[in-house]
């Protein structure tokens, strides 16, 4: 009669039941993302934190293989008086 069209109360309360869980599922799948993503940069910061430990023994073992090599010449010319090396000896 007024030119306005009439709606059932219960038609527009569904309406608005079904926008408000449409908006409260991609806020929760923004939440979802933002979980995910963090654990990936925690998972990422764990593996970066193991490489560096693992660079830190290859480099301690690096030095202590290089100190090995300049005390094994020491070692080698104290025990030899002769002056043959290892080539000498199997020619002989």
């Amino acid at each position: 009669a007024r030119n306005i069209e009439y709606k059932d109360p219960k038609e527009l309360e569904w309406e608005k039941f079904q926008k408000t869980i449409a908006e409260e599922t991609n806020v929760s799948k923004t939440i979802i993302e933002e979980d995910l993503e963090e654990s990936t940069l925690e998972r990422d910061i764990v593996q970066i934190d193991e490489q560096i430990q693992q660079w830190k023994r290859v480099k301690n073992l690096e030095t202590l293989a290089e100190e090995v090599k300049m005390k094994a010449p020491l070692k080698e010319g104290d025990g030899d008086v002769s002056g043959s090396t290892d080539e000498d000896l199997e020619e002989e």
